[in-house]
């Protein structure tokens, strides 16, 4: 293998490998939306 395809070969790793790590990171460090049914007060009596 020459040394240009051993360079493209390596950085093509490297490149996938810290966007798919970039990908897990950010999913595993945000925090979940808060559920938004819609349906809030659905349960709740109305004394107005």
């Amino acid at each position: 293998m020459n040394t240009t395809a051993l360079i493209m070969m390596i950085t093509s790793l490297s490149v996938v490998t810290l966007v798919t790590a970039y990908y897990f990171y950010h999913a595993f460090t945000t925090p979940p939306k808060p559920i938004d049914d819609g349906h809030q007060d659905i349960n709740r009596p109305d004394f107005t």
